[in-house]
């Protein structure tokens, strides 16, 4: 387990995490512009943070946000995400130290801590993985655009300006807010159904007991994507398993093979092949192919 393999190479869990950094530098030194590709972080880390957890088990983020953005969107999307946290810091602080109200000054103290607690969450976790820290970050933007908003005696054409403007934030914040949930949603329900497949998989085919679900039932469950599960395994490979359960030997073949194209570095892939053609298909030939 994680604890042994830990003991094994004399590291603590903070090692590790910085191991995780250096892993996530040399993925952006080989990929400083654009990155590797928003989503595609989890699908190179294996080629840089093998057997920190286990032969198999790898990190998908490198616990820290701010090396997970630039290795996956490259350093401009870097500095773009810094600024929010920048710029909102400037403002907070410029209107705490300069401000008249009192209650304005508490309000935005409260923000910059708030504000402070996400940005220390970013440096040592995940919270852009995570919907309920996304949508902590967003209040806290929204909030701080709110309180913000320079209030001067103008004129009622300036305030009319001033006020289109705050709705055409707060709109865009909105449909990016939106467009974030749904896609966590959807990434939640794959996992639910990807969470019953495992349960039931790893229940009953050790115990050489027939599954619960069938392939069909699997497939039309899961939604269109994502097509990498939470721990590194294309969801494809979960369905091959089904085939595999169901004598489906030629299919299951088949869709391990299309797994090359959305997880080229899918480490289980050719010995789950080579299994199939040894132990169902009994042709040792090419089981031997997927084994060298």
């Amino acid at each position: 387990n994680k604890s042994q393999v830990l003991a094994k190479l004399g590291d603590s869990e903070g090692d590790v995490r910085f191991k995780y950094w250096e892993a996530a530098t040399e993925i952006i030194k080989e990929n400083p512009l654009l990155g590797v590709g928003y989503g595609n972080y989890k699908l190179y880390t294996p080629n840089y943070t093998k057997y920190l957890l286990g032969d198999s088990t790898f990190s998908k983020h490198p616990h820290n946000d701010f090396f997970f953005v630039a290795g996956e969107s490259g350093i401009l999307a870097l500095i773009l995400y810094l600024s929010l946290f920048l710029v909102a810091i400037f403002i907070l602080l410029k209107n705490i130290f300069t401000g008249k109200d009192p209650n304005r000054k508490l309000i935005n103290l409260t923000l910059l801590t708030s504000l402070g607690i996400c940005l220390l969450d970013s440096l040592f976790n995940f919270p852009k993985e995570r919907p309920i820290s996304q949508l902590i970050l967003i209040i806290n933007f929204v909030l701080i655009i709110i309180y913000n908003v320079k209030q001067d005696e103008a004129t009622n054409e300036d305030t009319a300006v001033k006020s289109n403007k705050l709705k055409l934030i707060s709109v865009l914040i909105t449909l990016v807010s939106a467009v974030s949930v749904y896609t966590n949603y959807v990434t939640t329900e794959s996992m639910k159904v990807q969470g019953i497949a495992d349960t039931d998989y790893y229940t009953n085919a050790p115990a050489n007991k027939p599954l619960t679900y069938k392939y069909d039932d699997i497939k039309a469950m899961l939604p269109s994507y994502p097509n990498i599960s939470e721990i590194y395994e294309p969801v494809d490979a979960k369905l091959a398993k089904y085939l595999r359960a169901e004598n489906r030997f030629d299919e299951a073949i088949q869709t391990l093979k299309a797994t090359e194209k959305t997880h080229p570095y899918y480490s289980e892939r050719n010995y789950s092949i080579a299994s199939i053609y040894y132990h169902n298909l009994n042709n040792n030939d090419s089981a031997y192919v997927y084994v060298t």
